[in-house]
């Protein structure tokens, strides 16, 4: 039994999963959440999964694994105190939402939800709809390398809201066998990471004049942003995170075109200087010793919502995350 089956048949009798096959690649989908739980090459999953994955579906609580769409600013809709960046909770009515399968092709499924949460500053309540395509584009294999390329399409409308909100795209990943996996962003010289929360420490925060550098661990709880204004190309939002698996090299490169491309398009805040800068791209690294968790996050902010399709506000992305696995 493969690593995805082993997956499927814990979640079963609580909620069922699809899968999407495209030559060597199979994508697991659980429709709770409208998440992506699984994408396996041939060397098991190359997606981080909570470890108790069927407690978490049994409390309705969101932290399954995977991939996932969330709406921002995080300020306003995840903190019961906004003003202080405390009491930090997921609303349900974004995740796990309800989602249901809408259309499933051989490499493709379509899923709906409604979407509602307050914002805790301006409350208001921001109600909407949510279609979302997951389709595999390719998936080829030669003697020395597997490749799957997965294209994610969200289209989230909403009616009379009046404060900036955006999609939120964010793919969770395992530090690796080695311990530790490295997050890269191409940017310009001179460029200026937001840290999001705690000043990074070096032991974290890699430095170069075409890239930088940010390692995940799982042990220490750090999140580090990338402005629109420093990428070599704000049309295009890309990063990359590298591992080891199973004696393999395993790259995850993450790219959009539908992502913020000014200060003016980004709506999230860092907690650390909400008045600061904000930032398109992110990366988060989990803390072991307080949440029990491990694991890393590669994230990429979408353009702030406008108006369009009769009146209505409507927020897009448009994810495509590139898995490749390596023999070296």
């Amino acid at each position: 039994m493969s690593e995805l089956e082993k997956l499927a048949s814990r979640i079963e009798g609580q909620e069922r999963t699809l899968e999407l096959h495209a030559g060597p690649a199979c994508i697991l989908i659980l429709p709770r959440g409208g998440r992506v739980i699984g994408v396996d090459l041939g060397n098991g999953n190359l997606l981080w999964v909570n470890p108790r994955i069927e407690d978490v579906i049994l409390n309705r609580e969101w932290n399954t694994g995977g991939i996932r769409t969330w709406v921002s600013p995080e300020r306003a809709f995840f903190y019961d105190d906004p003003e202080n960046f405390e009491g930090w909770r997921c609303p349900q009515g974004i995740d796990p939402a309800k989602y249901v399968v809408a259309k499933k092709e051989k490499k493709a499924i379509e899923l709906r939800s409604t979407i509602s949460a307050e914002d805790v500053i301006s409350k208001q309540t921001l109600d909407g709809y949510i279609n979302k395509r997951i389709e595999v584009e390719q998936a080829e294999q030669d003697k020395y390398a597997v490749h799957a390329c997965l294209r994610i399409h969200d289209l989230l409308k909403v009616e009379r809201f009046k404060s900036p909100f955006a999609l939120w795209c964010l793919v969770q990943i395992p530090p690796g066998e080695d311990g530790f996996g490295i997050a890269t962003v191409p940017v310009v010289r001179n460029a200026q990471p937001v840290h999001y929360f705690n000043p990074i420490p070096d032991s974290y925060l890699q430095m170069f004049d075409d890239r930088i550098g940010f390692t995940i661990d799982g042990q220490r709880e750090l999140k580090v942003g990338i402005r629109p204004e420093d990428l070599p190309d704000p049309s295009e939002a890309q990063l990359k995170y590298t591992f080891r698996k199973s004696g393999m090299h395993v790259n995850v490169a993450m790219a959009s075109r539908t992502g913020a491309k000014s200060q003016i398009e980004c709506v999230d805040q860092a907690k650390s200087n909400p008045n600061g800068p904000r930032a398109v791209i992110q990366s988060y690294n989990s803390e072991l010793t307080s949440s029990g968790l491990c694991f890393g996050e590669l994230e990429i902010q979408g353009a702030m919502a406008k108006t369009r399709q009769e009146g209505n506000l409507v927020a897009e992305d448009e994810i495509i995350i590139d898995f490749l696995l390596e023999n070296r």
